[in-house]
C-alpha cells in the first residue's frame, strides 16, 4: 500500500502543532500557578505588614510565666540523681494534673 507524498509532512506538521499546543497549555498552567503563588504571599506580607509587632517583653502573661519557669527551677523537686524512669514518671503525673486544672478551668468558663 502506497502512502501519499504528503502524508508523512502532514503528520509531523500535526504533530508539531500538537507539541506546542501541550506547550503553550502547559506554559500557561505555569504561569496561572505562579500568578496564585504571587497572589498568596502578596495577602501574606499585607497580613504581617497590618499586624502590630508585639515586644514579648511588654506581655505581661509571657513575663509571668517566664518568671514561673525561673521560679521552678531554683526549686526543682527532681535531683540530677532521680532515676530516669521515676523523672518520667513523676513528669507524666505532672502533665496529667496539668490537664485535669485545665479542664476543670474550662467547664468553670464555658
Amino acid at each position: 500500500m502506497a502512502s501519499h507524498p504528503h502524508t508523512y509532512d502532514t503528520i509531523r506538521m500535526y504533530e508539531t502543532m500538537m507539541s506546542n499546543v501541550e506547550k503553550a497549555t502547559r506554559d500557561a498552567r505555569v504561569a496561572a500557578a505562579e500568578a496564585r503563588i504571587a497572589a498568596v504571599e502578596a495577602r501574606m506580607a499585607s497580613r504581617q505588614a497590618q499586624q502590630p509587632t508585639k515586644n514579648v517583653r511588654d506581655d505581661p502573661i509571657v513575663n509571668a510565666v517566664i518568671m514561673k519557669f525561673l521560679e521552678r527551677s531554683q526549686l526543682s523537686s527532681i535531683s540530677a540523681d532521680t532515676p530516669t524512669d521515676l523523672w518520667i514518671t513523676h513528669i507524666q503525673t505532672e502533665l496529667m494534673n496539668s490537664i485535669t486544672y485545665l479542664q476543670t478551668l474550662k467547664q468553670s468558663i464555658v
